[in-house]
């Protein structure tokens, strides 16, 4: 978008993208990196109950789903911190 606003002699703004998940999507995004049983290890979320998220068949709750935020951010934390020797 630089390159192209540029072109036409103008200056594009430095903006700040935030990318926001709903729980299918991100299940289905990283589905290469976690195992629908590492992810009910994680999350606390039944294994069976995070297929019916990806599948469409059922909607979290929002309970549910900040259940699922949660989980991912400490796991996420936990990793940030491991050093290796």
């Amino acid at each position: 978008m630089k390159a192209a606003v540029a072109e036409v002699g103008d200056t594009f703004p430095e903006i700040q993208v935030e990318f926001k998940y709903d729980i299918p999507s991100f299940l289905q995004e990283y589905a290469y990196a976690f195992s629908l049983a590492g992810l009910e290890r994680i999350t606390g979320v039944n294994q069976k109950q995070l297929g019916h998220y990806i599948s469409g068949f059922r909607k979290p709750s929002a309970k549910t789903v900040r259940k699922i935020e949660s989980g991912i951010h400490a796991f996420s934390e936990q990793l940030s911190r491991v050093r290796f020797i």
